[in-house]
């Protein structure tokens, strides 16, 4: 398990990458796990972080690091 921050600094490597300009909302902890979810400004691009995924899940992902934001940047 990755702590929080890690994670968080991994997807805003891999969506800046991508192009995305992204801002984090606030974390949502609980007793298993903790969650934490950004917006790219330009087009609306989502990735959720979880340092506890489930045995399916993954611990980072959303389209803003999987697709490049479509919003041309000057």
């Amino acid at each position: 398990m990755k702590p929080l921050s890690e994670l968080k600094r991994e997807a805003t490597e891999s969506a800046e990458w991508r192009g995305h300009k992204i801002v984090w909302s606030a974390p949502y902890h609980s007793e298993r796990t903790s969650v934490q979810n950004a917006t790219c400004c330009d087009c609306g691009a989502e990735v959720q972080i979880n340092t506890n995924p489930l045995p399916n899940g993954i611990d980072i992902g959303g389209t803003a690091v999987a697709l490049n934001c479509p919003i041309e940047k000057e």
